[in-house]
């Protein structure tokens, strides 16, 4: 392998900072993960299990996910940190002369390819997302 793409988190999780002793960070993506549930699947389950739900999930339980997933990047890039790995990083990367041009490209690619599976607004999406983002940075 000659490289891959994964957030500090995934390193201690599935353990690769004991395979690696080089490591590239760019802020470049983030993940995302949901869980979803039809409104007619909930509407189904007994009151019970609804107030299981809702005591277990909305803003409250995505701060606390939030937070896990905080720690576990602390400790993944603090691994390679303590067994002397070479971290370079790249503070901007679509604004450094090296790294714009193919994520860049990369992100045109992954838009088209959107675009031809039907979702006509991922660029629109994509805009939206990287003005927020400058919104968040100000």
């Amino acid at each position: 392998m000659d490289g891959l793409s994964f957030p500090w988190e995934a390193m201690t999780v599935f353990r690769i900072n004991e395979l690696v002793n080089y490591h590239l960070e760019l802020p470049y993506y983030a993940g995302a993960i949901v869980a979803t549930m039809s409104q007619s699947s909930y509407d189904d389950l007994s009151s019970d299990m609804q107030d299981v739900i809702d005591k277990n999930s909305g803003m409250k339980w995505s701060r606390v996910a939030g937070r896990v997933f905080d720690e576990l990047d602390r400790k993944g890039r603090e691994e390679a940190v303590a067994q002397g790995d070479t971290i370079h990083v790249v503070e901007d990367p679509l604004s450094d002369p090296d790294w714009a041009a193919p994520l860049k490209q990369g992100s045109r690619n992954y838009l088209q390819s959107l675009e031809e599976r039907g979702l006509d607004d991922a660029g629109d999406v994509y805009e939206k997302a990287l003005a927020l983002g400058e919104r968040c940075q100000a």
